[in-house]
């Protein structure tokens, strides 16, 4: 470009290399450049289509990608470019309908496959899902790239394939990598413990609501740790936002600076201990991590499988969630805390329980509920939730309508009456203020675990609002939340030993209301007394962990 710098080829492999580094808004000028200069070739609308949904402007991606399509029809990145820009504006049958078009049009291409497997899991299109299924595994098995860890934990699929596809989905990134990680921190004697928490969760989110009342009770009782947070998403002037902005040290704003900046702020903090709050989920920016900034770096809470990355240092759990058994599918150490490894918020409102009718519900029917995102349910557990209501015709099935995803509705409501179960029988629930969604757990009899992918922080608002859970816990760290939670709590029963036990213990609660009374008022003592929702009691041991595993890290200087 020194040469040449109009040469629109070099200005746009410049563009790609700034957007994999993570520079997504230089990207999006160098590929405008070369738009205005070629504005009937489609590479640099694609461009701008991919740096603009790094930036978090899907409706302007959307944009790009249908000019970039005007330009050639043909192109099927353009068309999974389109797909994800509709998919993050939560259009989610628009996006899948672009998404099989970039498939027709590359049928090998397996980033397409597997985000037209998650769309179609989200829109409940159960035909074509085991077909999807057996393509990612085979996808995987030959060690091809594209596949997203996080989608893939809604499949059936053993821990040893998860930990495979995260392994390949870092690989791309293991050249940010120093070629030494950073140098620990010498603390002298009563100098706090620095930790970071990187995440875009810091808002209302499921994670902003399980870390609030941890980072305040660490404030408030433990002056050994000393807490920042890089929020990666911007300000959504929610109190819970404002919460979590008093209960930490340091405040970091970095949304907007790309992931060598953000790493750069964290060198420069000097931080011991860096947790990723976000994985491989969506919003993920994982080469901040790549880049080793801390050299302690850790996988917790809000992806719950490993991360395949060798940046990737521990991750945190407890002994339930992630028994010994499953360590060797997990490339990081495992940092145990002493019980449940997920916090909570007891300062969550509940509203007053809204009428029955309101919520749409029969005044004399028996209430089972499963308030999950809608990928979550895969045939084969709705089928068996579809068996319980055979065996107690007096019940109704009350699921969550998340937005966007109203088909999702329409296709289960098919899907009962295939198998003999009245459409009118399931009852669906529009995504509501937090404390208004936690007032309609008092109407719920007993909520319903899904699976591969179970209930997490859904399942701990159910218990806290004194909701039963019954959970079947499989093999993976994804199935296994909601039977941590239960087993802290001291509930056993509600933890089945398998699918056909699972319909069992469901018939026989429904069956009989008394036993689910008393059930109710044994986690209703549970939740005083056990450790699940003591978060003084949880900051002691998060904050004790962490110094024991900073003081093995930890460099003694040198006498003399």
């Amino acid at each position: 470009m020194r040469l040449a710098p109009d040469h629109l080829p070099s200005r746009l492999h410049r563009a790609i290399c700034l957007l994999q580094l993570g520079d997504w808004s230089s990207a999006l000028n160098e590929a405008a450049h070369v738009a205005a200069q070629a504005p009937h070739h489609p590479a640099p609308w694609r461009l701008q289509a991919e740096a603009a949904l790094a930036g978090g402007m899907a409706a302007r991606a959307e944009q790009f990608a249908r000019q970039g399509l005007a330009c050639d029809e043909s192109e099927p990145a353009l068309w999974h470019t389109l797909a994800s820009a509709l998919d993050d504006q939560r259009r989610y049958a628009e996006a899948l309908a672009a998404g099989e078009r970039a498939l027709q049009l590359a049928p090998d291409a397996l980033p397409t496959l597997s985000m037209v497997q998650f769309l179609r899991r989200r829109l409940c299109r159960f035909e074509a899902l085991s077909e999807g299924n057996r393509l990612l595994h085979d996808a995987l098995q030959r060690g091809e790239t594209g596949s997203s860890p996080f989608a893939f934990l809604a499949e059936p699929a053993h821990p040893a394939m998860q930990q495979r596809c995260a392994r390949v989905a870092a690989q791309p990134l293991t050249p940010l990598m120093p070629a030494q990680p950073p140098a620990r921190r010498y603390r002298l004697p009563g100098q706090a413990l620095r930790i970071g928490l990187v995440s875009n969760g810091l808002g209302q989110h499921p994670t902003g609501l399980l870390v609030v009342e941890l980072l305040a009770c660490l404030r408030q009782q433990r002056p050994d740790i000393e807490s920042y947070a890089y929020a990666l998403n911007t300000d959504d002037g929610s109190e819970l936002r404002q919460r979590l902005h008093r209960h930490v040290h340091h405040w970091r704003e970095v949304a907007q600076q790309d992931a060598a900046q953000i790493a750069e702020r964290i060198r420069v903090d000097a931080i011991d201990i860096l947790f990723d709050l976000r994985g491989w989920g969506g919003g993920a920016r994982p080469a901040i991590f790549a880049r080793r900034p801390a050299a302690i770096q850790i996988n917790w809470l809000a992806f719950p499988g490993t991360s395949g990355a060798p940046w990737m240092d521990y991750v945190l759990a407890d002994r339930f969630v992630l028994p010994e058994s499953m360590r060797s599918h997990f490339s990081e150490k495992v940092v145990y805390l002493p019980h449940c490894f997920q916090p909570s918020d007891t300062r969550r409102e509940i509203s007053p329980a809204p009428d029955r009718k309101i919520c749409g519900l029969p005044d004399d029917a028996q209430v089972l509920a499963s308030f999950n995102n809608s990928y979550k349910f895969t045939p084969e557990r709705v089928a068996l939730w579809l068996d319980i209501l055979r065996n107690c015709p007096s019940a109704v099935l009350w699921l969550l309508l998340s937005d966007g995803v109203e088909e999702a509705a329409q296709q289960l409501r098919q899907f009962a009456a295939s198998r003999g179960i009245a459409e009118a029988r399931l009852i669906f629930m529009p995504k509501l203020p937090h404390a208004d969604y936690l007032a309609r757990f008092a109407h719920v009899d007993l909520f319903l675990d899904t699976a591969p992918y179970g209930a997490h922080t859904t399942a701990s608002d159910a218990l806290w609002a004194g909701c039963p859970v019954l959970t079947c816990p499989g093999e993976t760290f994804a199935s296994r939340v909601a039977g941590s939670l239960l087993n802290t709590l001291g509930l056993p029963e509600l933890i089945a030993d398998s699918e056909d036990d699972y319909c069992r213990r469901a018939i026989h609660l429904i069956n009989t209301p008394m036993r689910l009374t008393r059930l109710r008022e044994r986690l209703a003592e549970a939740r005083k007394q056990s450790a699940l929702f003591d978060m003084p009691r949880f900051a002691d041991d998060f904050a004790n962990t962490l110094n024991s595993l900073a003081q093995q890290h930890e460099f003694t200087p040198r006498r003399g």
